[in-house]
């Protein structure tokens, strides 16, 4: 998907604080007392607020979304209720770009079929989208990671959809069984240059990861907690990287594992001898993914909770295009 153009709010971070302050003269004329959702909401958005270096929030337009700018709150804003009422033939649904990277393009037509509403996407930066959530400005977020605690003490509940899993590929005749987590990092940010640091009689290491910029940082953010650093070659995408495998020696690649079926000339190669699929990440056991959640301001119901136990069905993962599937019902929490 590319981005055609920037909306940016005009009232800007001046708005914001504005609003932020009023919100907690109310909530201190409302008595809130500590672990009030309403005092989490004031104290959370105004950390944001004095965080934030951008003079106001950027709504990227994606192309084939009609994706609207949404208004700056104003200080004269009521605070927005805890749960927003879902029930109605309409709503407005906060993507962040990272989430916006896996969703294929059916995906709007097909959660406004399985909630019976119709859907106004609004593209977001990072966690801005919960923001417009926690303000009564979106209805549902569609948001890659895991809410703080100070999320979920506002209010806010996920419902994960999907896990975007990264793993590590060699040839299928690769005589490494496995990686420790120290040795994954290593090789990643460029500390060992060759096999024999391993304990494989390889020669060189060549890493091979993905061209596409946004692919890699996410593989980046799953693997790493931050970008990878080692010399690689890039490649176009899995069929060019199992030839790169195959042609060059010492080959490692850097994969993101999907529902759609691998080339059987590598194999993923286990973490701490740890393979890398959907129920090892939801048992902790390999951490090396991105959840992708639904997230609703209040307990998921109505609406929402159909599309979440649309998008944990076959169809439903289809959409989110290299995703691992949830099986079950929805849950949140």
């Amino acid at each position: 998907m590319q981005r055609n153009s920037t909306i940016r709010t005009g009232s800007g971070q001046l708005g914001r604080a504005a609003w932020v302050a009023a919100l907690g003269v109310f909530v201190g004329a409302c008595g809130g007392e500590p672990g009030d959702p309403r005092a989490e909401l004031t104290e959370l958005l105004r950390e944001r607020t004095d965080r934030g270096s951008d003079p106001g929030m950027v709504l990227p337009v994606i192309a084939g979304l009609d994706l609207p700018s949404m208004p700056a709150p104003a200080a004269e804003m009521a605070p927005p209720a805890r749960t927003r009422p879902l029930a109605r033939d309409a709503m407005t649904i906060a993507v962040d770009q990272r989430t916006l990277q896996v969703l294929d393009q059916g995906w709007r037509a097909a959660f406004e079929t399985a909630g019976g509403v119709a859907l106004t996407p609004v593209a977001t930066n990072d966690r801005d989208g919960l923001d417009l959530l926690l303000l009564g400005d979106a209805d549902l977020a569609l948001f890659t990671g895991t809410l703080s605690a100070r999320e979920l003490q506002a209010g806010l509940r996920q419902s994960q959809l999907g896990v975007e899993l990264f793993a590590l590929v060699v040839p299928e005749t690769s005589p490494v069984q496995s990686l420790s987590r120290p040795q994954l990092r290593q090789l990643l940010l460029g500390e060992v240059s060759v096999w024999s640091s391993f304990g494989h009689d390889l020669g060189p290491i060549n890493l091979v990861v993905p061209a596409d910029r946004d692919l890699f940082a996410r593989a980046g953010q799953a693997l790493l907690g931050g970008p990878i650093t080692a010399p690689a070659i890039k490649v176009q995408d899995e069929r060019y990287l199992a030839d790169q495998l195959l042609r060059t020696p010492g080959a490692i690649g850097v994969v993101r594992v999907g529902i759609e079926r691998r080339d059987p000339r590598s194999k993923l190669l286990p973490i701490d001898y740890t393979e890398p699929t959907v129920p090892a990440w939801q048992q902790g056991m390999y951490p090396f993914g991105l959840p992708v959640q639904l997230v609703t301001n209040g307990p998921v119901m109505g609406a929402a909770q159909r599309m979440v136990v649309f998008a944990r069905t076959d169809d439903g993962q289809r959409l989110l295009t290299g995703l691992g599937g949830v099986p079950g019902s929805a849950r949140s929490h």
